[in-house]
């Protein structure tokens, strides 16, 4: 059975998903409220629900659709409802009794609500299958009819009979959700929400392109952002490419009516608070801007402004609506009343960017001393950090990338600014990149298995390994990525709080491949290794990637130093901090020991 007295759009799209979950919801658990701000789709969506309802046969009680526009009064409901079950309101019912009659046999007649769910209750029992025979037996009553669905009634346009001053349209409603169990219903009485929000943007632009045929994916996509994703908005605008009431870009003159019916729109549909209606004053404003017409745009410039902090949901202790201006003393807030406050005065974003402007850059929050030994602050065998690690090891998975090889040494490498320019842009990521970074790592590999350890998430470790070519790369192979769910916090006297990389954690992860012997840390913050000074190595940072590509050498001579110490059995005698004093021993060894072989 149809559902009656409503049809998609023809170009209805974008809800699939939403539209299957309702109907589970539906099938499992209880009624639903759709909840939306006009012209986001909430009428198709329950069309939508109740065709694949139907069609499944999943509602042998068929659908009633009851259209509450504008229906102000509890009378006014109830008359909706009855004209949807064909129902004679009492008034007609009376007329239809003669006067003898009504004196021959006075009939006691239920109230109007009651009779409507009886209807409802008939129209859930109807086309269903009979039940089963129950077992006989003394006090055994026959089984109740049941169905995937009894029947779904879809109440559309309900803020108009919520809205009903006396609030007797409201009780109307709230009575029929409440017997909901009685008429065959899943579920509890209460109504579950489900906010409708605009569609997807790739929904959006198909939408657009239904019916402006003309337009491109791109120029599609343009409008369906410049219509925030809204479906009605949506329909309004495409029909207004096709009548030629619009221009995409240059026509200012053409473009301004349609800048002035979309502003028209999101103000009816949306409401004069709502940030999309902020944006299409903006743009609205931009079009007359662009046109030379500055003492016209200026105004329309300052409301999209004033626009962007709003007090939303909340009236003043003498009922007035709360403005901008309005104390939070002044509200009339409710403990349990929730409300929401939108942006910031423009006067204060003004002073912040001033503020942010004139201050020094700040890539990091703090480091150890630069002439301060990690030695000197020694947390590794505290308790409490011993047990947080005993957490992270227990808690934190390492997913495999290249198993590790016999006989390696273990090279962890931290990312920003000692492999990667965090803190410039580029075109390219791999203009970001260290100077030589695929050479050094090529020749460590000969010797040690890598890992990479960043502070960031695990999504943007491998986000950046693979912009920078160093996953996957044919020259050499890492171990595994780490993140931040592997450090561990530790507190100092005199540094406070913070997190640090505990190499603790890759040698219980792997062990007996890896320990304090065979392990090199490089990072640029000494802080990251303070539970294993010996095995840290603070690495120059790398920044401005524009100005010092040309000169940075760090890797090359952290090459010539990995190769230099890989031989050694144990590295744990070594002081890394002063490889370049250590590289250049190395080579006047080397150069003695040729001049001896001479």
């Amino acid at each position: 059975m149809p559902v009656a007295g409503i049809h998609l759009a023809p170009h209805y799209t974008g809800r699939d998903e939403l539209a299957a979950d309702v109907a589970e919801h539906l099938l499992t658990r209880g009624s639903v409220l759709l909840l939306a701000p006009g012209g986001f789709g909430k009428s198709c969506l329950a069309a939508d629900v109740g065709w694949r309802l139907m069609q499944r046969g999943q509602g042998p009680g068929g659908a009633l659709w009851v259209d509450l526009r504008e229906a102000g009064s509890g009378a006014e409901v109830e008359a909706r409802f009855c004209t949807a079950l064909s129902l004679m309101p009492d008034t007609a019912a009376d007329k239809a009794r003669t006067d003898d009659q009504q004196k021959a046999a006075p009939v006691q007649k239920p109230d109007t609500v009651s009779r409507i769910v009886a209807a409802l209750k008939a129209l859930s029992l109807q086309e269903r299958p009979a039940a089963a025979p129950a077992s006989s037996g003394p006090g055994r009553a026959a089984a109740r009819p049941s169905g995937p669905l009894a029947a779904l009634v879809v109440v559309d346009n309900a803020e108009d009979a919520l809205v009903d001053g006396s609030g007797s349209s409201a009780n109307v409603l709230q009575t029929l959700v409440a017997r909901q169990p009685s008429l065959g219903g899943n579920g509890g009485p209460g109504l579950e929400v489900r906010h409708v929000s605009a569609i997807a943007p790739a929904a959006a632009a198909q939408l657009v392109r239904a019916t402006a045929t003309d337009l491109t994916e791109e120029e599609a996509v343009v409008v369906a952002a410049a219509c925030c994703c809204v479906p009605l908005v949506l329909c309004l605008v495409a029909e207004a490419l096709v009548a030629g009431r619009m221009a995409l870009e240059g026509r200012y003159t053409e473009a301004e009516p349609l800048y002035r019916q979309a502003l028209e729109l999101r103000q009816r549909v949306l409401g004069e608070a709502h940030p999309d209606t902020a944006a299409s004053l903006n743009n609205l404003a931009n079009c007359i801007d662009s046109q030379g017409r500055y003492t016209d745009a200026e105004p329309l410039y300052r409301q999209a402004l004033d626009l962007r902090q709003r007090v939303l949901g909340l009236k003043t202790k003498e009922g007035m609506l709360a403005g901008d201006d309005s104390a939070v003393g002044d509200l009339a807030i409710k403990p349990s009343v929730k409300f929401m406050m939108m942006g910031t005065p423009e006067v204060a974003i003004a002073a912040t960017a001033k503020e942010a402007e004139m201050a020094p850059e700040v890539q990091d929050d703090f480091d150890i001393g630069a002439d301060e030994s990690v030695a000197s602050v020694a947390v590794k065998d505290r308790p409490e950090v011993q047990e947080k690690l005993a957490r992270r090891l227990k808690s934190v998975e390492v997913k495999i990338i290249s198993p590790p090889r016999p006989g390696k040494k273990c090279l962890v490498i931290d990312i920003d600014y000692t492999i990667f320019d965090l803190g410039s842009t580029a075109e390219r990521p791999e203009e970001l990149a260290r100077p030589y970074l695929h050479e050094f790592l090529a020749s460590a590999y000969e010797s040690y298995d890598i890992i990479i350890w960043s502070a960031t998430s695990k999504k943007w470790v491998e986000v950046k390994m693979k912009e920078l070519g160093v996953l996957g790369n044919p020259s050499y192979g890492v171990v595994c990525l780490m993140d931040h769910t592997a450090m561990v916090t530790v507190h100092t006297d005199k540094y406070g709080v913070f997190d640090c990389k505990p190499l603790q954690f890759v040698w219980e992860k792997f062990p007996g491949q890896y320990t304090p012997a065979n392990t090199i840390m490089l990072d640029d913050l000494k802080r990251n290794y303070i539970m294993n000074p010996q095995q840290g190595l603070v690495i120059r940072p790398f920044r401005k990637a524009h100005l010092t590509r040309g000169t940075d050498r760090e890797l090359l001579g952290l090459r010539a130093y990995l190769a230099a110490i890989a031989p050694l059995d144990s590295l744990e005698a070594l002081d890394h901090n002063r490889w370049e004093r250590y590289l250049e021993k190395h080579a006047r060894r080397q150069q003695g020991q040729q001049g001896q072989g001479q």
